[in-house]
């Protein structure tokens, strides 16, 4: 669950930043932390490798091909739209 969870954040982290919102400095810093923690761009390129079930359509992806509900935590394909059955925002 915590490869989820760093997903997740990230994610959301990249999202709020593309649509210029204002991040606060306190999870920049657990986001920079939590990547360093899984080894940086080699744990995160081996991460990404990892293959998840989209829960919409039950089909394994690619972690770097999935979405996430920042609601419910499901991973989902590109297929599902910005909203999951949850009400939860999808990122990815």
């Amino acid at each position: 669950m915590a490869g989820t969870v760093f997903f997740a954040v990230h994610l959301w982290w990249h999202d709020s930043k593309r649509k210029r919102q204002q991040g606060d400095p306190l999870t920049e810093a657990y986001v920079e932390a939590a990547h360093a923690y899984i080894a940086g761009p080699a744990g995160w390129n081996d991460m990404l490798r990892q293959r998840v079930l989209c829960t919409c359509h039950r089909d394994s992806w690619r972690m770097e091909n999935a979405t996430i509900c920042l609601g419910c935590l499901r991973y989902m394909c590109y297929q599902v739209g910005r909203r999951c059955s949850c009400g939860g925002h999808v990122v990815g």
